[in-house]
């Protein structure tokens, strides 16, 4: 028995992160000679910072809608579509998770690195997903990775449930290990507050 409500509490926390992206956010600023201001001047029409911004919205869109695939999930009276659901929740925490650690992948570098993957019309999605996963102590690079492959549908053994969610509900959390894709969804949200700590840092001046 998939732990569904659990996996809806997970997914409530994304409800913090949507005042943080909307247009209006005082983040989405770029303050002039900050280095995504630099970056947007070399690349023009703010390529940098459109990109960056972009990729935070799409992954918290897909957070959402893994949340409410989740919750009509868990007000089904059938089961008879619990698998497609299943599915469909792993793809979208698997498309959240690129997205957030392309963000990550965008804005963490110097420079040079940082325009030279702008650059890149589709990166390779594992060498983006190990970067995010590197960039956030609690996750790391390996379970960055494994959690993208079991959101795919590949076996994945020895998970660190309890420790992924409880970095983002608290201490003490207790979590199945069959419950694989509420650590996905821990994973997305802590690699996403990596990025946007990151762009955070990259929006101030001066550069």
């Amino acid at each position: 028995m998939r732990d569904l409500r659990r996996l809806v509490f997970v997914l409530d926390k994304v409800e913090r992160v949507v005042p943080l992206v909307a247009e209006s956010s005082g983040l989405a600023v770029v303050r002039e000679r900050s280095p995504l201001w630099a970056d947007d001047q070399r690349e023009g029409s703010a390529g940098m910072s459109g990109a960056v911004w972009g990729a935070l919205r799409e992954s918290v869109r897909c957070l959402q809608a893994a949340r409410r695939s989740a919750v009509r999930e868990v007000r089904a009276s059938s089961d008879s579509d619990v698998g497609l659901e299943w599915v469909a929740q792993g793809a979208l925490l698997r498309r959240a998770l690129e997205w957030a650690c392309r963000v990550v992948w965008l804005v963490e570098p110097p420079r040079p690195e940082r325009l030279a993957n702008l650059a890149v019309g589709v990166p390779d999605p594992v060498v983006v997903v190990r970067r995010g996963g590197e960039s956030s102590p609690a996750v790391g690079a390996d379970v960055a990775q494994d959690v993208w492959l079991v959101c795919g549908g590949e076996p994945v053994v020895g998970l660190p449930v309890a420790e992924l969610v409880g970095q983002v509900v608290g201490g003490g959390a207790r979590e199945r290990e069959d419950v694989p894709l509420v650590a996905a969804a821990a994973t997305v949200l802590m690699v996403l507050g990596r990025g946007l700590e990151l762009v955070k840092e990259r929006s101030r001046a001066p550069y």
